[in-house]
């Protein structure tokens, strides 16, 4: 098991820290109007609502990779743990006080190609932030051409032209964008001794965006070789 004592974070920060981009998430009410789920309908992202992105440091580690039934069929499941320390270069992270259940975390230099399912006039914004490019948009065997079928606002597909799906109809969106973990669980930010805090262990698995037909993922995670 790898520990991390106080002398050891700064030197460990040197040698294997990643910028992250910290998006801090609210709970929605849907939630709470829909039997636990969001709403369809609602404008939130998953269940939750995300404030404008934070720069913090952290070191990523314990990646655990395992295959995850779903509704669309198996898919690869990525589990990651981070450490964060209250101080990088002397400065203090606010990220390490305010870390909670549903925030996320983006991996700045790395990068996937993923997929989401949207809704034509119900959901036509992708949940990942910091896609970088659209590979493709589909519908069945159908495929759409960006510029001429539709254009790209953020992260919104916007229909231009007449071939596009019908209202309320299904289509899917594959893309690029910054490998993304959304947070599951936080160590207690009080660990340590009474003049000094150790980092905080951060839990996440790899953000996903398509329903899962599973329980919470949190429910089989294991905590060996903890960083501490």
């Amino acid at each position: 098991m790898l520990e991390v004592l106080d002398g050891d974070i700064e030197l460990l920060m040197d040698t294997y820290k990643v910028k992250l981009s910290y998006y801090a998430g609210r709970l929605c009410s849907c939630v709470g109007e829909n039997n636990g789920m969001p709403k369809p309908e609602c404008g939130c992202m998953q269940g939750f609502w995300y404030n404008n992105p934070v720069t913090a440091y952290g070191i990523r580690s314990n990646v655990d990779i395992s295959d995850l039934s779903t509704t669309q069929g198996l898919i690869t499941n990525v589990k990651a743990k981070f450490t964060i320390p209250k101080y990088y270069e002397e400065i203090e992270q606010s990220v390490y006080e305010i870390l909670a259940h549903g925030d996320v975390l983006v991996v700045d230099n790395k990068y996937r190609r993923d997929t989401d399912v949207l809704r034509k006039g119900v959901r036509d914004t992708l949940f990942a932030f910091d896609v970088t490019e659209i590979v493709s948009v589909s519908q069945l065997s159908v495929g759409y051409q960006l510029g001429v079928d539709f254009s790209l606002e953020g992260t919104t597909i916007n229909w231009i032209g007449t071939n596009a799906p019908a209202n309320n109809s299904y289509y899917s969106v594959e893309f690029k964008c910054k490998e993304q973990f959304r947070v599951w669980d936080v160590g207690a930010k009080d660990r340590g001794t009474q003049d000094a805090e150790l980092p905080r262990l951060v839990l996440c698995e790899l953000r996903r965006y398509i329903q899962k037909s599973t329980g919470n993922p949190i429910d089989s995670y294991t905590t060996d070789q903890k960083l501490f």
